[in-house]
């Protein structure tokens, strides 16, 4: 693609203003690269030394104008991500935040294809996997020294591309700090949340438990399990079934899983280790890692590849911009941590859309370059969930109480009585709130029960406290506004609607016996017949109107059945 100059903007620009404006006073946004989960990423040219560049511009609802500890984070991660620099984690170049506060990432580009594209290809030769795994955890390795862990390592997330020797480098993408800083909705702050992908997410990811190193080792065994049979230890068509599958499923044998691969003994113990479901089973830590996988190499006579170059100390993180630096190769911008802009290295890695060596031009990829490849499915049918599927998913939902017909109500939102059996939302893998109300009885909030079924809960309701209440005499209209007692006895208000005599008694009676279906009938809503139902029997009309969830709309419709 020729260079682009403010009088000639792209073709279409149009359709997205960025194209053709210069970013912050830095960067020449040139060309669309793909969506990411957290923003748009571009080829841009950083103007200061002329070289292109993976621009990723966060979306607006992830930059959160005005929010001071998104800003802190983004800044105090940025800064632990963009002190690393390891031949096997992405290169950062620059980061920053505009004066109208969206916040951006540059990196280095390349050219390479994903992990997840090349494992398409079927099984990888032994020699080979053991070649790009081990780089892999040398990345992750360097990453856990400086204080990252990176929560989402899979085949998506890892770039191959071709060394200056034509040897394969493993480039190690995404550490998830645009995951972890957006309105602080991962497990920073919210425990049960899940943080991954199911395909390859360690078991206490699945349970919502605190995480640590040793989660990305296990998807590092499930990723290796995959390259050397072309089969995933776990396959569903079910999100929740498949992160499930890694709680309480055994380990299944390479032989049993996929019969015609010939994996050694020694790397399956590896990757059987790597997947344990107790953390303090696995290796405690990725130099462990390494070291079984270069004595698994061997003991089978495999030969060595060329020895990396010796690892840098990391540097101590700052919460503030660093300073630039003059280091080898020209002058880098010492932050933008790859945790955020991996995420846009990923993009392009997800959408087939290969990156561009540094120093050349863009070419122009016109439509195929915002092609997203999110439809493959992991094989061998093409009806398995993909890998990068997002975790939100409906799941069955079965509620019971004790006594039963307590309203069920879902993140604000009356859904059925109990006992409940319906659908539910898990968002990350967490449910929204669900609560129990019940007519004499303190509301109750459920603690769901997840497995590969579906959510289930319940709950034994306390009574409350009786709380007395004075009431006008039956011949006396009440205050309008109030409740009056009385069965029906003589006239009545409830809820601002004053009932007959015989209008308060045929209200009490089809209150107590309508079916759902009749309760609609007469006018009123799913949501408040199913409140009416909640609180039955209804020893007088009142007692209707006091009912949770019920108001002056339902009484005004249950007036009108005795007319």
């Amino acid at each position: 693609m020729p260079p682009q100059t403010p009088d000639a903007p792209p073709r279409s620009s149009v359709a997205d203003p960025l194209l053709g404006t210069v970013l912050h006073g830095k960067f020449r946004v040139e060309q669309t690269l793909g969506k990411g989960g957290a923003g748009k990423v571009y080829v841009a040219t950083q103007l200061s030394l002329g070289r292109p560049v993976a621009l990723k511009v966060l979306r607006d609802d992830v930059n959160i104008e005005g929010d001071e500890r998104f800003v802190e984070r983004f800044y105090r991660e940025a800064a632990l991500a963009g002190a690393l620099s390891h031949p096997n984690v992405v290169t950062v170049h620059d980061y920053g935040r505009t004066d109208e506060g969206t916040c951006y990432i540059a990196m280095e580009l390349l050219d390479g294809r994903s992990l997840k594209q090349i494992l398409r290809d079927g099984p990888m030769e032994l020699e080979r996997a053991l070649d790009l795994f081990e780089q892999v955890v040398r990345g992750l390795r360097h990453a856990h020294r400086a204080g990252l862990v990176h929560r989402d390592v899979k085949p998506g997330n890892v770039l191959v591309v071709a060394g200056d020797d034509g040897r394969e480098v493993a480039k190690l993408l995404d550490f998830g700090l645009v995951k972890s800083a957006a309105a602080e909705v991962t497990e920073i702050t919210r425990d049960g949340s899940f943080l991954g992908t199911p395909h390859y997410a360690a078991p206490e990811q699945v349970r919502g438990l605190p995480t640590d190193a040793r989660a990305d080792l296990y998807a590092v065994g499930v990723m290796m399990y995959r390259a050397l049979t072309g089969r995933l230890p776990y396959e569903s068509r079910n999100a929740m079934a498949l992160a499930m599958a890694h709680v309480r499923d055994p380990y299944p044998a390479m032989a049993e899983r996929a019969p015609g691969s010939a994996v050694p003994a020694a790397v399956e113990a590896v990757v059987r280790r790597c997947m344990e479901k107790e953390p303090d089973a696995r290796f405690p830590d990725a130099d462990a890692l390494l070291s079984a996988l270069l004595a698994a190499r061997q003991g089978l006579a495999l030969p060595a590849p060329p020895r990396p170059a010796p690892e840098a100390p990391p540097e101590e993180p700052t919460l503030h911009r660093p300073a630039r630096r003059w280091v080898a190769g020209g002058l880098l911008g010492a932050g933008l941590g790859s945790a955020l802009v991996s995420a846009a290295l990923l993009a392009m890695a997800m959408q087939g859309s290969p990156a561009i060596e540094a120093g050349a031009a863009a070419p122009d990829r016109g439509a195929e370059a915002v092609a997203v490849d999110v439809a493959d499915a992991e094989a061998p049918g093409a009806d398995l969930l993909a890998d990068d599927a997002p975790l939100v998913l409906s799941v069955p939902l079965a509620v019971a109480s004790v006594p039963a017909g307590a309203s069920v109500e879902v993140d604000g939102q009356v859904v059925g009585v109990t006992p409940y059996v319906g659908q539910i939302t898990l968002r990350d893998g967490a449910p929204p709130p669900v609560w129990l109300r019940l007519e004499g009885h303190e509301p109750a909030q459920l603690s769901l029960a997840l497995d590969p079924a579906g959510a289930t809960g319940a709950a034994e309701l306390r009574p409350a406290r009786a709380t007395p209440r004075a009431t006008p005499r039956k011949e006396e209209p009440a205050p309008r506004g109030g409740r009056s007692a009385g069965g029906g006895g003589g006239a009545v208000l409830v809820d601002g609607v004053a009932f007959t005599a015989a209008e308060a008694a045929a209200a009490l009676r089809f209150a107590n016996a309508a079916t759902p279906a009749e309760l609609q009938g007469a006018g009123i809503s799913g949501r408040q017949a199913s409140a009416v139902q909640a609180g039955r029997p209804y020893a007088d009309l009142p007692a209707v109107g006091a009912a949770y969830g019920v108001g002056e709309k339902t009484m005004q419709r249950l007036k009108t059945v005795g007319r």
